[in-house]
């Protein structure tokens, strides 16, 4: 897993744990599932864990049927399945952990997932291009300039474009704190990255390629620094 949305937990997270509940909603059988598939233990006695999370609810669907030539419009109650891989790292001196699940239609898996509450992060993605030693910014996402409700620049390095004032704009947003999302490439302790964020907490990681364990701790060396706290 070299990607994902980034869930922060109120309090620690010191486990994930297989389970399986089944409950009943009229005529269906309703299951909540978390399947640990991998723990890895790493430095500081921290856990990776790896596995998937399955939820299934009941719907209302419409639907439509022809009676006679003519289609009538209905509903039914269907029971429909969501699944998601998840990982996780656990809590550590200097973090409360974290999840990570698949896309952001995934994010049940932090309602299931845990022994935590836990919630879509909020990345600062100005602090991080401030702090690090950004090389390019290939994209950004920034706020609304007068009825444009947002922009997305693209180019070798966006904070440089000045066509119609594009390159001021992004360096204004980003001093503010104001981008939606941003790919760039910069030097780390783990080498030449690059990858993609969000402020809306996914992140994707397109060099180096990790494995999941790597991929995990890189997130709570360069990413989780950058989550806005409730009270930012």
């Amino acid at each position: 897993m070299n990607a994902g949305i980034l869930g922060v937990p109120h309090g620690r997270l010191t486990t994930i744990e297989s389970y399986a509940n089944t409950v009943t909603d009229g005529s269906h059988e309703l299951t909540t599932a978390v399947d640990v598939e991998e723990q890895t233990t790493l430095g500081g006695g921290v856990a990776c864990i790896e596995g998937r999370a399955l939820r299934e609810t009941v719907e209302e669907i419409d639907t439509a049927t022809v009676d006679s030539g003519r289609i009538k419009i209905g509903s039914t109650r269907q029971k429909i399945q969501r699944w998601t891989d998840v990982v996780g790292l656990t809590a550590g001196d200097d973090h409360e952990g974290f999840l990570l699940v698949g896309s952001s239609d995934a994010t049940f898996g932090f309602d299931v997932a845990g022994d935590a509450i836990i919630e879509t992060a909020e990345l600062d993605l100005g602090a991080f291009l401030d702090e690090h030693d950004v090389l390019g910014v290939g994209t950004a996402g920034t706020a609304a300039i007068g009825p444009i409700e947002s922009i997305t620049s693209h180019g070798t390095d966006v904070r440089e474009d000045e066509e119609i004032g594009i390159g001021e704009h992004v360096r204004d947003s980003i001093r503010a704190g104001y981008l939606s999302q941003v790919r760039c490439h910069y030097d780390s302790d783990w080498g030449f990255v690059r990858c993609f964020l969000a402020a809306s907490g996914y992140i994707e990681v397109y060099e180096p390629d990790l494995e999941t364990a790597d991929f995990v701790q890189f997130v709570a060396e360069d990413i989780l620094p950058y989550v806005r706290s409730d009270d930012a």
